[in-house]
């Protein structure tokens, strides 16, 4: 009988952990380079919304402020400047992750990793 509840709870456990892993990775990744820069450079299936336009472009898409955001730019100083504007919008779970190198980067590794 304490096999199965073990096996049981082992179970709830993997999948409770599945969808916390499914949630980090449906984190919304926004682009806020210009129009231009992500016409010449871009990654597929991201978010662009211009620096100047965020906390309405955000709050048209995303309204939920507990949506998990993920900032790039070139290197991350206009991300940071996004970050902020989101921040004082009240969104909860933003983050700035750099520039578009680094992110391109952090995925690969996260595809080979995972």
């Amino acid at each position: 009988m304490r096999k199965i509840i073990l096996v049981s709870l082992t179970f709830v456990l993997l999948g409770l952990v599945s969808q916390v892993s499914k949630a980090v990775d449906e984190a919304v990744y926004i682009d806020v380079r210009t129009w231009l820069e992500h016409k010449v450079d871009h990654i597929d299936g991201d978010t662009r919304i211009h620096v100047s336009e965020i906390v309405d472009g955000v709050s048209e898409q995303y309204p939920d402020k507990k949506t998990p955001i993920k900032l790039y730019c070139e290197r991350g100083v206009r991300a940071q400047t996004a970050l902020q504007k989101l921040e004082a919008a009240g969104y909860l779970n933003v983050e700035n992750v750099g520039g578009i190198d680094e992110v391109r980067e952090s995925r690969r590794e996260r595809q080979v990793d995972g």
